[in-house]
């Protein structure tokens, strides 16, 4: 884990689930991405996969924990 004045930079947790899904779910991320709008069950899998291995890291804002 890296902490910053306002940043906590750690390793995915499947509860992150929640965070994924209301920034993966929007349409308008994919307008310069690749990929479509993901749901529930989808970021549920996405975060249970990023929480097995150390390819991926969660950025959190401290001012509310997302």
């Amino acid at each position: 884990m890296i902490e910053t004045k306002r940043l906590i930079i750690r390793s995915f947790i499947e509860n992150d689930w929640a965070d994924l899904f209301e920034y993966l779910s929007l349409k308008q991320i994919y307008t310069y991405e690749p990929g479509k709008p993901i749901t529930i069950d989808e970021s549920k899998q996405i975060a249970k996969d990023r929480s097995k291995g150390d390819d991926f890291y969660a950025v959190v804002l401290k001012e509310n924990m997302k």
